[in-house]
Parts: structure tokens; C-alpha cells; sequence
């Protein structure tokens, strides 16, 4: 569904193992949605056969990156198995941006730029 899918396809023989989503909510969603994750591992590496879930914005020096980024170096897993844990981390960070961390509505927002 990406507008450069075809040019994709028209290079690489196979696709890579890496994946990089913005999760709606800034890093409070993001870091609701890392944290929600049971079957990945929170890191900063991308290399070994499990999957690994980062939020880019947490470790950098400069904070240049949008704070909803989060990068996925997929593994070895059950591919049904991967699908399932995150479908429920996004339903997690979902309920934390709507509820807050402590209950109470919280806002919707969409820029990850709020933590500065």
C-alpha cells in the first residue's frame, strides 16, 4: 500500500526484516504500545532471531525523530503468534491514551512532539 511498493519490488529480490510504524499518540502511545508488547523484547539492537521493539525517539541524543516511531526487527516467531501480541499492544495503547495512566480521559493526540 506504500506509493513506492512498486519501485520495491522492482529492486529487491526478497524484503527485510525491519519495520518502522507511527503509532497515533505520540510517545505516550508509542511507549504504551512497547511497553504492552509480551512475545517482543524491548531493545536497542536489531540482530538475534527474536523480534525487537524500540521507540526510536527514547534513544536519541537529539530527539529528532517523531515521538510515535517505533522500529520492529521481526524474528523468528509464529508469524500468527506476532500478530496477535501486537494487535493486543495497539488495543493496550489505545486504552491508555483514551483513559490516561491514571484512569482519567486522556487526549488523542497525533504529533510525538509533546516531550520535548
Amino acid at each position: 500500500s506504500h506509493p513506492q511498493h512498486s519501485i520495491a519490488q522492482s529492486k529487491l529480490d526478497l524484503y527485510g526484516q525491519m519495520v518502522t510504524i507511527k503509532v497515533k499518540g505520540g510517545s505516550d502511545g508509542a511507549m504504551a504500545l512497547v511497553g504492552a508488547v509480551l512475545l517482543a523484547k524491548r531493545a536497542t539492537s536489531t540482530g538475534g532471531t527474536e523480534t525487537l521493539v524500540q521507540h526510536q525517539r527514547s534513544v536519541e541524543m537529539e530527539k529528532v525523530t517523531d515521538g510515535g516511531i517505533i522500529r520492529i526487527s521481526v524474528g523468528i516467531e509464529d508469524a500468527e503468534d506476532l500478530m496477535e501480541d501486537f494487535e493486543r499492544a495497539l488495543w493496550v495503547a489505545k486504552r491508555v491514551l483514551s483513559e490516561g495512566p491514571d484512569g482519567a480521559q486522556g487526549s488523542d493526540t497525533e504529533d510525538g512532539d509533546e516531550d520535548g
